[in-house]
């Protein structure tokens, strides 16, 4: 009996060390000090979810609710087609495979997606939301040949629009989020900056923020939507001057590769029991 009051001591004893130990490299590895990643965050982070867990659910809460007139629905393989030339290969590869994965439900394992169809009459829009499990996000998937343009500010959300040949019948807005989270908005070509102010101001931008490592304060707090379509060319140059230094003091984010899974974030404890580093860093 006290051999095994002896085990059990020296296991828990062994077992507090490595999660002291896993809880101060997670926080590092992280891109946070230990004092801002929360022991709560940190065996939220250890412990894979259940299947069924409501994580998705809670992300696609956060889209925008419909606007009066419009109806939802998930998005289904064939809502893309309204955006895309009859003849898809007219679009260039790199075009065609960035509106395939603005209209994507599952992006790839250990990744949370809300995905949302928007219609009414002949206009579009789909809405996509892309948790990932650790910061820092790989940059958006963009090729040089397609540019990004500071297009709007969304309570303090900086999104930028995609270069998109006229062929492909759409408009791409972009967001980040943390570096975790990403944010498409894929519209009607047809439907001007305008159109789009009634789904964001439902666009919770607040608890987007809240759900990711980085929060950055106040983001989503700002009451003030900002077309840049709508300024004045001065008041245009100064609205990208501002985005411009917002996105430079941010963090650069690294690339992910497998050959330094520690760029991604995790917790040694994720990656002794085989799950993926990023994963178990932030669920």
């Amino acid at each position: 009996m006290l051999r095994l009051i002896r085990i059990v001591v020296f296991l828990v004893l062994g077992v507090s060390g490595f999660l002291a130990l896993d809880y101060s490299l997670s926080g590092r590895w992280t891109g946070r000090a230990v004092e801002g990643l929360t022991f709560a965050e940190y065996l939220r982070a250890m412990m894979p979810l259940p299947r069924g867990a409501d994580r998705p659910q809670g992300l696609q809460a956060m889209l925008p609710k419909p606007p009066e007139g419009w109806t939802v629905h998930p998005t289904e393989p064939g809502d893309l087609d309204a955006f895309l030339p009859a003849d898809r290969t007219s679009l260039p590869d790199e075009v065609l495979a960035l509106l395939e994965a603005g209209a994507a439900p599952n992006p790839g394992s250990g990744v949370q997606t809300a995905i949302l169809t928007y219609k009414r009459g002949g206009r579009q829009v789909i809405v996509q939301a892309i948790r990932h499990p650790a910061p820092p996000l790989a940059q958006m998937p963009l090729s040089d040949a397609i540019p990004l343009t500071p297009a709007m500010t969304v309570r303090g959300l900086d999104l930028a629009e995609a270069a998109l040949p006229g062929s492909a019948r759409a408009r791409l807005f972009l967001a980040d989020i943390g570096g975790q989270i990403r944010l498409n908005l894929l519209v009607s070509a047809r439907m001007k900056d305008r159109d789009l102010v009634p789904f964001l101001q439902t666009l919770d931008v607040a608890a987007l923020n809240d759900s990711v490592f980085d929060r950055r304060p106040g983001l989503g707090q700002v009451p003030m939507i900002v077309l840049a379509s709508a300024l004045g060319k001065e008041a245009r140059a100064a609205f990208e001057a501002d985005v411009a230094a917002r996105a430079a003091a941010r963090p650069t984010a690294e690339p992910a590769t497998a050959a330094a899974p520690r760029d991604r974030g995790g917790s040694l404890f994720g990656t002794i029991f085989g799950w993926d580093g990023a994963e178990a860093a932030a669920r």
